[in-house]
């Protein structure tokens, strides 16, 4: 059997975006620049059932028993923002706070947290968005997600701080059965065609006139 042709127009590029809660009207959180890649994880438990003279894995006797769905933001270049470095906290809050320093009254966005998750800790998703090489859009997108990684942020002279977070998604209560992550892939792909050599496309015309 002949090797399948690769098709160049369904290669996602690496290249995209990360945005909190996407698609959800006035909670939009880009980013921002990064620094290094992402990615993107599922990773099922699987269990086999046993049965008496099993001799190894058989189709049919095994489950998925639990799963862990995960995305990795790579270097948050603009972790210092307050609208976002909140989310990297679970159980933050901002404060707005006026103080004088060196006689100059200054304003401060004050982060703190009483490390107490509340259902409003969970951001509605956490989504790559990316496409194709023909332009179509690629959504990666982890429900119910909460940054449960530790957060290290290195201060190094001549370079910039850049920490990276691993938000976990979470089943919603409501419907347990559903793994937290949707990929959303537009569709109208292109097709690829290789041009046959001028001996077969002659043969082809010549098997056509009869």
């Amino acid at each position: 059997m002949a090797s399948p042709r690769p098709n160049p127009h369904a290669l996602v590029l690496g290249e995209g975006a990360i945005i909190m809660n996407f698609g959800i009207k006035d909670k939009e959180i880009p980013l921002g620049a990064l620094r290094g890649g992402g990615s993107f994880s599922y990773e099922p438990e699987f269990k086999a059932i046993e049965y008496n003279g099993s001799k190894g894995d058989t189709k049919g006797f095994k489950r998925i028993v639990g799963s862990k769905t995960q995305l990795k933001t790579g270097g948050l270049l603009e972790f210092f923002d307050p609208k976002k470095v909140v989310n990297f906290f679970p159980g933050a809050e901002v404060e707005k706070m006026k103080k004088t320093v060196n006689g100059k009254q200054k304003s401060y966005s004050v982060i703190t947290s009483r490390e107490k998750v509340t259902m409003d800790s969970y951001l509605e998703n956490i989504t790559f968005v990316g496409e194709t090489t023909d332009g179509r859009d690629v959504i990666i997108m982890v429900l119910n997600a909460l940054n449960d990684s530790a957060i290290e942020a290195a201060f190094e002279g001549g370079d910039e701080t850049a920490p990276e977070a691993t938000f976990t998604g979470h089943r919603d209560p409501c419907d347990l059965d559903k793994a937290p992550f949707e990929i959303w892939i537009e569709g109208g792909g292109k097709d690829f065609t290789c041009d046959l050599p001028p001996e077969a496309t002659n043969k082809i015309k010549t098997l056509e006139k009869k």
